[in-house]
């Protein structure tokens, strides 16, 4: 009898032991996400492992007519809420089974037209990038475009947050 009592007991201490060994924000990783006009405007925002965040806007077209680079550079350290938000869109996005590339099998010239630049690196994992032209015709995964439309959000209110209080 004490040969189970002390099996079962180095189970559930190991189990123990790996459950606070993970982090409390899950699995770390970095992404990148970024949407360009060429010639006209970029948004770009970085998520470190460390849970850091970079965010930027230029205006390429009007710093061309307006004097000095009027980039606006912000940073910040995402909340438990925020991180949770990311990891689970990035999983169920499923990026690392997309294509590397999508709509730039037209040849037509379209200098105006808006790229989405996607990267990420799981832990441990190789780097995938996806890119995507405004005019694909590809269909994606809802997971996908809620992974895009929770990016925009955070950079845009990020961005905004910060304008704000500078005000």
């Amino acid at each position: 009898m004490m040969t189970r009592f002390s099996g079962a007991t180095a189970v559930i201490l190991l189990l123990l032991l790996t459950a606070c060994s993970r982090s409390p924000r899950g699995e770390l990783f970095s992404y990148t996400f970024s949407m360009e006009s060429i010639n006209n405007f970029k948004v770009e925002l970085e998520l470190q492992p460390d849970s850091t965040w970079q965010a930027a806007r230029i205006n390429y077209f009007f710093d061309r007519f307006g004097g000095p680079p009027s980039a606006l550079e912000r940073e910040g350290r995402l909340t438990d809420r925020e991180h949770a938000a990311f990891a689970r869109l990035l999983q169920k996005s499923e990026i690392e089974k997309m294509e590397e590339s999508y709509g730039f099998d037209n040849e037509d010239d379209n200098s105006n037209a808006i790229i989405y630049m996607l990267s990420l690196t799981p832990e441990g994992g190789e780097t995938r990038f996806v890119t995507i032209r405004e005019n694909a015709e590809d269909r994606f995964s809802d997971a996908f475009r809620e992974l895009i439309l929770y990016s925009g959000n955070f950079l845009n209110e990020k961005l905004e947050e910060q304008e704000v209080t500078e005000q």
